[in-house]
């Protein structure tokens, strides 16, 4: 059987984003509620965010272990401040579809994703505290 693979990669990220209206011009229409901005404005670059549908939770969605996630900034990056973090490479980390290309049919799927929550740092929240 002949099959075709697609797999995610950085370009489809980069195509998937929800990000409009995110230059900096923008900024004081959107606090103004002229116009709207993209849900994934304020996300790194291979996060979307979800809280729109998650009840207004702070869900953010990304590959495992933040793979194929960029920040301008290293110390922005979601793994800078976690001890003992795998840091992901290759396509082990990649979802995968194996469609069967005469009939279309998915003959092997591999979806790998993960759900983070946003925690932001405030001097009484637990996880920023010393202990």
């Amino acid at each position: 059987i002949t099959v075709r693979r697609f797999e995610l990669k950085t370009n489809g990220l980069q195509e998937a984003r929800m990000a409009f209206n995110c230059g900096e011009e923008y900024q004081k229409m959107v606090e103004r509620g002229v116009l709207n901005r993209g849900s994934d404005c304020d996300m790194h670059e291979g996060m979307f965010d979800l809280t729109a549908t998650s009840n207004r939770v702070p869900l953010a969605w990304s590959l495992p272990h933040f793979y194929l996630v960029t920040t301008p900034d290293a110390t922005q990056h979601p793994r800078s401040n976690v001890a003992g973090f795998v840091v992901p490479s290759g396509p082990r980390y990649r979802s995968m579809v194996v469609v069967e290309p005469e009939s279309g049919r998915i003959v092997q799927t591999m979806l790998k994703e993960q759900i983070s929550i946003r925690l932001y740092p405030v001097d009484n929240n637990y996880f920023f505290t010393r202990h």
